[in-house]
């Protein structure tokens, strides 16, 4: 029969090694899964403003190029178009923090 010290033994034993697991999915496992969360949300904000982009660009009958888009637009429709871009990418940095 255990002895109440071996059983102390194993339940330090049992807490450091839930301890080192725990520690270990947070610093790795959980990080990767969140990085690519975040890599994830950043790619659709990227998608959506160069979406806008190429549709202002024909709606304002720029020239497009081969990728459908324009070199340039106005000013104030780039700077609205940045700043739409800028507060998606803000709010998936706030959501999936590294």
């Amino acid at each position: 029969m255990l002895n109440l010290k071996k059983i102390m033994q194993l339940s330090i034993i049992l807490g450091v090694l839930i301890i080192s697991f725990s520690v270990f999915y947070h610093l790795v496992i959980f990080q990767e899964h969140s990085k690519k969360e975040l890599d994830d949300c950043l790619q659709q904000a990227k998608e959506k403003y160069n979406k806008q982009w190429k549709a202002d660009c024909r709606y304002l009958g720029e020239e497009l190029d081969e990728n459908g888009s324009c070199e340039t637009l106005p000013t104030e429709s780039a700077y609205w178009l940045r700043e739409e871009y800028m507060q998606l990418m803000d709010k998936c940095f706030k959501q999936y923090p590294q």
